[in-house]
């Protein structure tokens, strides 16, 4: 087993995995793997990497931290608000999007994952449901519906954090 690097790792370089490849590849083939690492001027080993903002359209809902999944919810507002002036999206609907009720509309993809993860997310789906309104202390009354207002308070109150994972 080799293994040789010409810089470091780093946030966007694809993880360096050590195999064992004897009795696997013929050695014209394990001479390629091992020397894809190596310094070559004419860049004709090199594989193009995705740019942070494409990587990020690849990703998954679940992989959005809750103040992207929250823009996605308002993205998709009016595919999952029922009628065409309805102000607010009810949890059925969310439910409906998320292919967990029987409905007569359709959704698009995106939209339907992102409902999906809305409702994994109990909390953040309870903040949205409270979200601000016209009582004594400002916050609205948790009656699982929500409008535009609600997702704007909740979307400049959270940070700007990247959800991370770690993997084993």
């Amino acid at each position: 087993m080799t293994l040789s690097i010409s810089q470091p790792n780093s946030l966007y370089t694809p993880p360096i995995t050590l195999s064992d490849n004897r009795n696997q590849e013929s050695p014209a083939k394990t001479d390629t793997a091992q020397n894809q690492w190596t310094d070559d001027a004419s860049g004709a080993s090199r594989t193009t990497r995705a740019t942070p903002g494409a990587s990020s359209r690849a990703r998954g809902p679940s992989s959005y931290n809750n103040k992207h999944l929250l823009q996605e919810v308002k993205k998709h507002f009016n595919e999952y608000a029922a009628g065409a002036g309805d102000k607010y999206v009810n949890f059925n609907e969310l439910k409906e999007a998320a292919g967990q009720r029987p409905t007569t509309r359709t959704f698009s993809t995106q939209a339907s994952e992102v409902a999906k993860e809305l409702l994994n997310r109990s909390r953040l789906l309870n903040e949205l449901d409270i979200g601000v309104g016209f009582t004594w202390d400002g916050r609205g009354l948790k009656d699982e519906r929500f409008d535009h207002d609600n997702l704007d308070s909740l979307i400049n109150r959270l940070p700007n954090k990247r959800k991370i994972t770690f993997r084993s």
